[in-house]
């Protein structure tokens, strides 16, 4: 307890040193938002022309800047908008909110980006991914539907299993290893039908941030990644509405001023219905299958000083195979957040949420038949602030506490003749806290530096029966020497430890700069699976009595370079992770239902190491992109593959993305993307035996081969009607194609005793898609 006291002493000294430092100066501050509809925007930059520095606005659209009292002029930037500038004397303390127009499109100019010119090179962040709606909107995908999950795979160093895998890899490690946030709750599960689509709906997003590296010291939980999706806050000036109408789904968005300038809301739903084509075949009429998702939010100003923001999200995926299966999943997220000005420099939020992810399996009819659902239960208060000292230098410090509740499973048998009556494994309770503070300043004019800190601790807590082991090792159920009770909310165990981080950038000249970054991040939650892709159904459990805490280290260095007026950026980013404490399961694991789940699981050690290049095109009739990564992600696990290192389920030694759009004229735009990756690990039999005239293949060398390379190229064209100025009425056409080359690609190989031949055994290659996809989607907006 005293190491999270002394945190709060030292912010007290570092802010009573930066209020003596500063008391000379005045600060200029407000929000920057969007003419047309009031959204805040995040990222856009004000410059002070006298001193060549500035600052930009936070997830808020917030800024801060403390200055000398003197005449300055003021300049505002963000790339697709109308920039502006403004003469102003500081001569006390100034709000100022400024208002940004939309630049108009022009025909052979395009500018397609996330991010401002020049902050590849002069931001301290490195190893971060944006993509703009606009960006996710021109990528071809399945059925046409624009999506988040998917397009992030096109980005270096992020990767999946294969086509139709819920999730995605980032540097090496597992789906688990991914906080994934929207409006700061979390999602467990971010894919909908097995994989093929998002649970997000890109016409309901405003910003996308993934943080592969140099991860901030406000994120903790998670190994790997930081995807951070804000939904849009509303239209705080005109009602409006969009949607679009596709092959299997169509989705629509309203929203507008609750009153003008002040308060807005965005209502957003989405659902899928090719089940219904089902209906015509005999064979699988009794058969549904389909998804839907809801996201609202709304914010009121409650004063200068005060503004509250409400956001929610409800998804749900539903498969019913007649009355021989059935399963559904999904997330619900709601989040309440606080903004609050202390003062003109100190700007903080204040955050309640609530997480559930429910999922469920079963048979429903029958002499068999019997229910089997599960939850994990999130409960969240945080408190997140920044202490703008100078146009160089800020404070971000703040604290969280996480309350878990784990229902691993229940199941209640149904039918006359269920294996099973009732099972019900026992709830586990956590309460995962972190405190933090980063200070990033500039030494000298052209380096940047960021030293961050955060201390996270993890207790369990009961009510909770804890098996004890004969040695205390998990051996087995004959293992189990004695049990131990522990009462509502009493502690079962405790891990703590420091996280820290660090990162610097260099600016060579205007055009070029080097980067390097450190963090160390801690996982005590972890997904239990004994299949390729992780699947909705796939265990959460947390670390105790005998599961340690995940663990690792990450240290990464790049180079970065714009050229021809900032038209292209270039980077090559190098990276290392060491693992520790990382879950696997033995060779033929129960998982489901297992009141001894422990004793079915391993710890070992893992690495990845790779290399990242991209090359993208921001402005011009033709933009895109051009990543590739070359890595290597292990793993070692005492008790598997005889303790040597073995490939990773993920591991990619080679993996390519094409991605470019071409504004023809102000009518028609074609895109394409084209992927290659080199075949993922698989298990291959090295021996078979016979066992009553049945052939059994026999496997030891763990991911000891490779599924043949997978490739793929998708075609889009969009139409655009003539637009007439005066009219609120826009619509467009998305035509295209998907696999446009009809590649098989092998999503798994098994293998099986051949029918005609009983003694041999064949090989047989599972493919997701193995023909073209087209698609044709309308879009319209009011």
């Amino acid at each position: 307890m005293t190491k999270f006291l002394k945190l709060p002493a030292l912010l007290f000294l570092l802010l009573n040193a930066a209020s003596v430092y500063s008391q000379e100066k005045f600060t200029l501050s407000g929000h920057i938002r969007d003419a047309t509809n009031g959204e805040e925007l995040i990222g856009a930059n004000i410059y002070v022309e006298e001193l060549g520095t500035g600052t930009s606005t936070n997830v808020y659209g917030f800024y801060s800047l403390s200055l000398d009292p003197k005449n300055y002029r003021i300049g505002l930037s963000y790339l697709g908008y109308e920039p502006m500038a403004m003469d102003i004397s500081l001569t006390k303390n100034q709000v100022l909110d400024f208002e940004l127009e939309p630049e108009g499109l022009l025909m052979t100019e395009v500018v397609v980006t996330a991010k401002e010119e020049d902050q590849n090179v002069k931001n301290i962040e490195m190893s971060v991914e944006k993509l703009s709606a606009l960006q996710i909107k021109q990528i071809p995908q399945v059925m046409g539907e624009a999506d988040l999950i998917r397009s992030i795979q096109l980005l270096p160093g992020v990767s999946t299993v294969g086509e139709g895998a819920t999730g995605f890899n980032v540097r090496g490690g597992n789906v688990d290893q991914n906080l994934i946030l929207l409006d700061e709750a979390t999602v467990y599960n971010s894919s909908h039908l097995f994989g093929l689509f998002s649970v997000f709906n890109v016409d309901a997003i405003k910003d996308s941030k993934l943080y592969k590296g140099g991860i901030p010291a406000k994120y903790g939980g998670r190994l790997s990644s930081v995807l951070d999706i804000r939904q849009r806050d509303g239209n705080r000036k005109n009602f409006a509405m969009t949607g679009g109408i596709g092959l299997i789904a169509s989705r629509l968005t309203i929203e507008g001023p609750v009153q003008k300038d002040e308060s807005s809301f965005m209502v957003a739903g989405r659902s899928s219905y090719g089940h219904l084509f089902l209906k015509f075949d005999p064979d699988l009429k009794d058969n549904v299958v389909y998804f839907y998702d809801l996201n609202a939010k709304a914010n009121f100003e409650l004063t200068e000083k005060d503004r509250i923001y409400l956001s929610g999200y409800f998804g749900r995926d539903v498969f019913n195979f007649g009355d021989e299966f059935s399963s559904d999943w999904g997330n619900a997220t709601a989040s309440v957040r606080w903004n609050h000005l202390f003062s003109s420099k100190l700007f903080s939020n204040f955050t309640a949420i609530y997480s559930d992810y429910g999922y469920s399996f079963g048979i429903p009819e029958g002499s068999q038949a019997f229910d089997w659902d599960a939850h994990i239960y999130n409960y969240v208060l945080k408190g997140d602030f920044t202490y703008y000292l100078n146009p160089e230098s800020k404070l971000d410090f703040g604290a969280e506490a996480n309350l878990y509740r784990f229902h691993p499973g229940r199941a209640i048998g149904l039918g006359g003749e269920s294996i099973f009556n009732e099972i019900n494994i026992q709830h586990q309770h956590a309460l995962e806290s972190a405190v933090y503070a980063s200070f990033e300043h500039q030494p000298i004019r052209n380096l940047t530096l960021q030293y961050g800190l955060r201390f996270s601790n993890f207790t369990r807590l009961g009510k909770e029966d804890i098996y004890i082991y004969e040695n205390g090792e998990p051996t087995g159920r004959e293992a189990i020497l004695d049990t131990i009770s522990y009462g509502s909310n009493k502690k079962i165990i405790s891990f703590s430890a420091p996280e820290p981080r660090f990162a610097a950038n260099y600016i060579i000249n205007d055009k070029s700069s080097v980067k390097l970054s450190y963090n160390r991040m801690r996982q005590y939650i972890h997904l239990v699976s004994n299949t390729t892709s992780a699947t909705p159904i796939d265990i959460w459990t947390p670390s105790g009595t005998y599961i340690d805490p995940a663990t690792v280290d990450q240290i990464a260095l790049g180079y970065f370079r714009n050229f021809k007026s900032n038209a292209y950026e270039a980077s090559i980013e190098g990276f290392y992770k060491d693992f520790d404490n990382l879950l696997d399961y033995k060779d033929g694991a129960e998982l489901l239902l297992n009141e001894t789940l422990e004793t079915e699981l391993l710890s070992g050690e893992g690495k990845a190491y790779g290399l990242e290049l991209s090359v993208r095109k921001n402005k011009g009739a033709v933009t895109g992109w051009v990543s590739y990564t070359l890595s290597r992600s292990e793993r070692k696990v005492a008790g598997i593959n005889d303790g040597e290192s073995f490939p990773s389920n993920y591991d990619k030694t080679h993996d390519l993305s094409v991605t470019a759009a071409w504004q023809i004229n102000d009518k028609w735009k074609l895109s394409s993307n084209f992927a290659y990756t080199t075949g993922r690990p698989i298990t291959y039999p090295e021996s078979r035996y016979v066992f009553d005239g049945i052939t059994v293949p026999h496997y030891n060398n763990r991911n000891g081969a490779r599924t043949p390379d997978y490739h793929r190229m998708d075609v889009g064209l969009q139409f655009t009607p003539n637009k007439k100025p005066d009219k609120r009425w826009k619509s467009s056409w998305d035509f295209g194609a998907y696999n446009v080359y009809a590649r098989r690609n092998a999503y798994s190989i098994f293998f099986r005793q051949n029918e005609d031949n009983p003694l041999e055994t064949e090989a047989v290659r599972l493919s997701i898609f193995g023909s073209v996809l087209p698609y044709v989607t309308y879009n319209f907006s009011f």
